[in-house]
């Protein structure tokens, strides 16, 4: 199920089921909203739109991969956009990507979500030139996926006074080009896991674990 450009809002309702290798793949400027059952068996799931409304559906890819990117190159905002309930609707056992694989917007945390079981490994990424990760809410917390959480950005995942905020969790990062990784866990453990660099010249990491520990991969 292939859209590959829209001017306006895409939705998909009753029971959806492909096969084919593609998977589903839909591009729109507009909102891509979801009301009944997509399963890909085991294929990808590629949602490029400026908006998205999952809550109350269930988009299943089994082992394939599901990317949520913005259309423009603008902002993701986790919280706002997407919340707890359309989060919740997604299943893989693959990875969610938040961002896509060259995203030289933001993804930007507005208000409190939860990742869900049913998506244990989750990459928040905007990796293309001057890609960032922000938080601009202050009180909002981030649920982590039970088991990995991935922060990949170009110029900064989070920032002195504006750390991104999580519960305790498998946490690993990649930031590169300029800019600080800042993280703040006000409750819970913070696990480093894998690969956890900044190689931004003069880039700083500040790890704050308010109620509990840091610990690293061994």
């Amino acid at each position: 199920l292939i859209q590959g450009s829209g001017g306006g809002s895409t939705t998909l309702g009753g029971v959806i089921v492909t096969n084919g290798p593609q998977g589903v793949a839909i591009t729109t400027n507009g909102t891509i909203t979801v009301t009944g059952q997509l399963s890909t068996n085991n294929n990808p799931v590629r949602f490029n739109a400026s908006n998205w409304n999952f809550g109350g559906s269930t988009i299943t890819a089994g082992t394939g991969q599901i990317t949520i990117s913005q259309v423009s190159n603008g902002t993701i905002n986790i919280g706002s956009q997407l919340d707890t309930a359309d989060l919740a609707a997604l299943v893989t056992s693959n990875q969610l990507y938040i961002g896509g694989a060259s995203t030289t917007g933001i993804v930007n945390i507005d208000g409190s979500a939860n990742f869900a079981a049913s998506t244990p490994n989750v990459t928040l990424r905007a990796t293309g030139a001057g890609g960032r990760l922000t938080q601009t809410n202050p009180a909002a917390i981030v649920g982590s996926p039970p088991t990995l959480l991935t922060l990949n950005a170009d110029s900064g995942i989070g920032a002195l006074g504006a750390p991104i905020r999580l519960t305790g969790a498998n946490v690993a990062t990649n930031n590169v080009t300029a800019g600080d990784i800042v993280l703040q866990f006000p409750s819970g453990n913070a696990n480093l896991q894998g690969q956890f660099a900044n190689t931004a010249p003069g880039g700083r990491v500040e790890v704050v674990a308010s109620n509990g520990g840091i610990t690293t991969a061994t």
